[in-house]
């Protein structure tokens, strides 16, 4: 038994026996059964009680979550709906400004809503003294009517053969890239297609228009956007489309949508290294210890190519690293791009010592790169005692502060146990503890299953027939009983639950909607990708061997796309338009997501534009001090360009070597 298989059975998760029967008849493909409801009339909002944990929040007063329904298809009002869940924070002024913020979550296919409580504390509090701030799950994830891929990957075990036989028939003989990847996604396209959905409509145009409908839907005639990383391709999308709604644009670790992320996609690695060995040049102190550090580090990476460099066993401070230490004998031409960009991208400390860790890679040692591996290099630095004294007295008001928002959040989870959604989902499982252990798993398997089969919604009567299809009479009547005495939003949630518990135990889904993820990429950046420019633009990288190990994941999901069913994006979505309205562009010197090139080709589209590096960062600026600040001055006044003096104190540095080291 594998030990994924062996986690499922301990923790009461889920198996994957039923699954297979439909996932086998997604293999032979039958036209998407239409699904219609009767017609919603458009654009109003549903209070709901909020899924989320909101422990310094009072639903109904300080937030209310809700619901917008709205065609999955805007050329056919009267068919498919889906729903957009939504969370206002109110203002905590008397008097608000009547311009919200919206923000933007990235991915595409990112949960907002999962994650209502740390954005509205970290990053979102200093707005809520002027404004009300608005979350919302963009259509198809996890909350708004989701494409989900987790339940899949359930069934893929029981399958045997016929996955095998399944897997060589999609075969698209590319050594780089993976065709058990390829045809997982692609039976989950073909379920998702016989669940209903016409997955072409999951894209940027509609959920512009979603947003534009959920603002009016709330009463706001203007809205300030927030977008991070995708969520910036969609604020740029509604403010070129609907000009008149929107006040101002915050765009942050920018993916701008005139450049393609598939036929640029090597200099994802490859940038933020590049502009750290341009910190180092334009330092005399850098520049004098490690000269020439460019061709010294395309030395190392030739030389990676021929012999991985050693590493002795790594200590580590916690038992979860000391496994992924161990796993890890050699520096490998792969393993240094995969690890460096990535430690550049999210550790603002580690800029500090690269120059010296590249120097010291090329003499064969690894001191430097064993710290970071080991993340004992990213332990914050001892400090003065005087210092110290002050974080002393400040740890113990942020003591009091933790433990009471500890007790909140005891509160407001042991409220959300009591919901009548959440306690008949524990029922379920309980009972099917009940069941002879042969049908344990099968029960289990249904579970996660409920909403996915062809013909039947997400709705009241399915979870009834599961029930009825899984229990004895008497079992099945009580917990048919429950499901009729809940009102709709329970109903809701009991699927939003068991998204979530899949997401856990199975990463298909684990940090965003994968099927949302697809139908965005297989429509607006695949369908214009060019081989051929992918090849010049690698041809002209500083360090190419640097952006080698990732051609083949790109390579992979343009082949996933060829069995991904939606229509290709109007070339006008990704043809430069120009924007008047007042938008800042906030980008991570060191973001291996979305480059510094790609904020600053951002600027061709604004005439009103203003942008902002910030060095030693990576991808999402808004988490910072300096660029939550940054944000802040610019929504309150953007006809005026921002205070950006916090971003010189950003900057790397540089760690020197004993001279004779040099």
């Amino acid at each position: 038994m594998s030990p994924f298989k062996a986690l499922l059975i301990l923790t009461g998760a889920f198996s994957s026996v039923a699954f297979a029967k439909l996932i086998q008849t997604a293999i032979k493909p039958e036209p998407a059964i239409a699904q219609t409801r009767p017609r919603v009339t458009p654009y109003r909002t549903k209070t709901v009680p909020c899924p989320a944990v909101l422990p310094a929040e009072t639903e109904g007063e300080t937030v209310t979550c809700g619901v917008l329904v709205v065609p999955e298809n805007y050329d056919q009002p009267n068919g498919r709906q889906v729903e957009i869940s939504y969370a206002r924070f109110y203002s905590k002024s008397l008097s608000p400004l009547p311009d919200p913020v919206f923000y933007l979550e990235g991915g595409p296919g990112g949960s907002t809503i999962g994650h209502l409580d740390a954005y509205s504390r970290l990053i979102f509090a200093p707005h809520r003294q002027t404004r009300d701030v608005v979350f919302f799950d963009q259509r198809g994830t996890q909350f708004s009517s989701q494409l989900g891929c987790a339940p899949t990957a359930f069934a893929l075990d029981e399958m045997g053969s016929k996955f095998d036989q399944y897997v060589k028939k999609i075969a698209d003989d590319d050594p780089l890239t993976d065709d058990l990847t390829i045809a997982k996604y692609a039976l989950c396209a073909q379920l998702l297609q016989r669940h209903g959905f016409d997955l072409s409509q999951f894209n940027t145009p509609n959920s512009a228009r979603d947003t534009v409908n959920l603002a009016a839907a709330l009463g706001y005639k203007q809205i300030n956007l927030y977008g991070i990383s995708y969520g910036t391709y969609l604020a740029m999308a509604i403010a070129r489309s609907h000009p008149s709604v929107v006040r101002s644009v915050v765009l942050d670790s920018t993916a701008t949508p005139s450049v393609n992320k598939y036929t640029e996609g090597v200099r994802r690695v490859v940038t933020p290294m590049a502009n750290l060995l341009k910190d180092c040049e334009a330092d005399a102190a850098c520049n004098r210890a490690y000269p020439n550090l460019q061709a010294r580090l395309n030395a190392l990476l030739e030389k990676l190519v021929k012999q991985p460099i050693p590493l002795p066993k790594v200590a580590t401070s916690t038992a979860k690293d000391e496994v992924a230490a161990a796993a890890e004998t050699s520096i490998t031409l792969k393993s240094f791009a995969d690890k460096v960009p990535d430690w550049l991208n999210t550790q603002p400390s580690f800029a500090a010592y690269l120059p010296l860790m590249i120097s010291e890679l090329g003499r064969g040692i690894t001191t430097t790169y064993e710290q970071a591996l080991s993340k004992k290099l990213f332990k914050a630095d001892s400090k003065p005692e005087s210092v110290q004294l002050v974080a002393y007295y400040r740890k113990l008001a942020t003591d009091f502060e933790i433990k009471a928002q500890e007790l909140l959040n005891a509160k407001a989870t042991t409220a959300q146990r009591k919901r009548p959604s959440v306690q008949w989902v524990i029922r379920v499982q309980e009972q099917i503890k009940t069941l002879p252990k042969a049908k344990q798993d099968l029960a289990i398997a249904n579970l996660f299953g409920v909403g996915y089969e062809s013909g039947r919604m997400r709705d009241r009567a399915t979870l009834m027939t599961f029930t009825t299809e899984t229990f004895p009479a008497k079992t099945a009547q009580s917990l048919s009983a429950a499901l009729q005495a809940m009102p709709e939003a329970e109903i809701r949630y009991i699927y939003q639950l068991l998204s979530s518990l899949i997401n856990q135990v199975n990463d298909i889904d684990a940090t965003s909607t994968a099927g949302m993820h697809y139908s965005f990429d297989c429509r607006e950046q695949v369908s214009w990708f060019s081989q051929t420019d992918a090849d010049a633009v690698y041809r002209s990288l500083p360090l190419p061997l640097l952006a080698q190990p990732s051609r083949s994941e790109m390579n992979e999901q343009v082949a996933i796309c060829k069995h991904w069913p939606v229509k290709p994006a109007e070339p006008s979505e990704h043809q430069v338009q120009k924007i008047s309205i007042p938008t800042l562009v906030m980008q991570g010197r060191y973001d291996a997501q979305t480059t510094t090139d790609r904020g600053i080709r951002a600027m061709a589209w604004l005439t009103s534009g203003t942008y902002v590096e910030f060095p030693s960062l990576g991808h999402g600026v808004s988490l910072t001090p300096c660029g939550k600040a940054v944000g802040m001055a610019f929504l309150d006044r953007p006809e005026i360009a921002p205070n950006t003096s916090c971003t010189q104190a950003l900057k790397p540095k540089f760690i020197l070597p004993p001279a004779s080291a040099q």
